[in-house]
């Protein structure tokens, strides 16, 4: 009878042991060489490399999901989503650039996420309104006097994406400034 258990707790043991491993080795980025390894991210398979500026970053409500928005060499503003595992170190899911304010479904351990990140640098943009054109859903981000901004809300539990958004400018006057879809 003892040695069945001994067999049991080593079989449970080794699998506890195989998945901490496992789950150790995703999770590398750390602190101190966050920049580094972003930057190698964005560089894989190209011959050109790009250097990266870090500009702001913040997690997702209590998830372990983070978004990070950068500045690549050439001016353009880039998105990051980060999870952070239980070693308190990171892993790069994606990343993407192009327009200067974009908008990203994310989805998380706890729900989806709508964020809406970007550019305000000439500080014109008071807030933005987007409005999904597939579903029912929208919000309004506050950017007033942010150079660069990272906005976020919940998406309901009926909603895994709200994807794509239409997003709408608006100066402190409440006056549309350009539509961006």
């Amino acid at each position: 009878m003892k040695k069945r258990w001994f067999i049991v707790l080593g079989i449970v043991l080794l699998f506890f042991l195989s998945y901490a491993a496992t789950t150790y080795f995703q999770y590398q980025i750390g602190n101190e060489t966050f920049q580094q390894d972003l930057t190698d991210w964005v560089n894989k398979g190209e011959a050109d490399s790009k250097r990266i500026e870090i500009l702001r970053s913040t997690q997702l409500d209590n998830t372990s999901s983070h978004i990070v928005l950068f500045e690549l060499d050439s001016g353009e503003i880039a998105f990051a989503h980060m999870i952070q595992g239980w070693n308190g170190k990171f892993k790069i899911v994606e990343s993407g650039w192009g327009p200067a304010i974009a908008y990203r479904d994310i989805q998380t351990e706890n729900g989806s996420y709508g964020v809406i990140y970007g550019d305000n640098s000439n500080i014109e943009i008071d807030h933005i309104r987007a409005d999904s054109l597939e579903v029912t859903f929208g919000f309004v981000a506050g950017v007033t006097n942010e150079l660069y901004f990272i906005k976020y809300t919940k998406l309901p539990a009926s909603i895994q994406t709200a994807f794509p958004m239409e997003l709408r400018f608006y100066d402190e006057n409440d006056t549309e400034i350009k539509v961006m879809k």
